[in-house]
């Protein structure tokens, strides 16, 4: 059937998962289960989080922003120990913990994804 969406894992961790769809019409769309919230992104978005996330292992204390998303991290004696990544439609909080898995996640996604022919 032509209209048919093919998806598939690209990588997963205890608690996320980041899959793909393949849409009938040529794009690409990645997906990240965070348990119960699901980020959707196009290609280009996609490519923005990876820039970004890459840009932030440079410098793991830094807070970054491109044109769609941010990072923050917690401030030195902060109260407030979460991660925050604003994507355009929505900003999602992590525990160190939980921004641990998540950064691997992305990473896995990055390596997976550069083994592809």
């Amino acid at each position: 059937m032509p209209d048919e969406i093919h998806t598939e894992e690209l990588v997963a961790t205890e608690n996320y998962i980041i899959w793909i769809s393949h849409e009938p019409d040529g794009e690409t769309s990645f997906h990240i289960e965070l348990g119960q919230v699901t980020a959707h992104l196009f290609r280009e978005e996609w490519d923005e989080l990876l820039a970004l996330m890459a840009a932030r292992a440079g410098d793991p204390d830094a807070s970054l922003e491109s044109d769609n998303m941010a990072i923050s991290t917690p401030e030195a004696g902060d109260e407030d120990e979460f991660y925050y990544l604003e994507l355009a439609q929505a900003t999602l909080n992590f525990l160190p913990e939980d921004w641990q898995e998540f950064t691997a996640l992305i990473q896995a996604a990055r390596d997976e994804l550069a083994n592809r022919p």
